[in-house]
């Protein structure tokens, strides 16, 4: 039961939350140095990146959101049954 939660839930998490927290970084640093520039093609690509990036954090919400429930059902079971 522990094996599985960590497997199904808890890995991807710590992978998506990792990813994206990398991704973000990065397009903070693009963003300033977008700043400096006058080039219309890199801002359109950063403000794209930018929104991918929202798109990307709001899937990660939700399945946070979605899995939260069996995470708490499978804490709480495996209470019942070691008490």
């Amino acid at each position: 039961m522990v094996v599985n939660s960590f497997v199904m839930i808890v890995a991807p998490t710590v992978i998506m939350v990792v990813s994206s927290y990398s991704v973000y970084r990065r397009l903070k640093v693009a963003a300033a140095a977008l700043s400096m520039t006058s080039d219309h093609r890199m801002r359109e690509r950063t403000k794209r990146n930018q929104s991918i990036t929202r798109t990307l954090t709001g899937i990660i919400i939700m399945f946070l959101v979605c899995h939260s429930g069996k995470v708490i059902s499978d804490t709480n079971f495996l209470l019942w049954c070691t008490s």
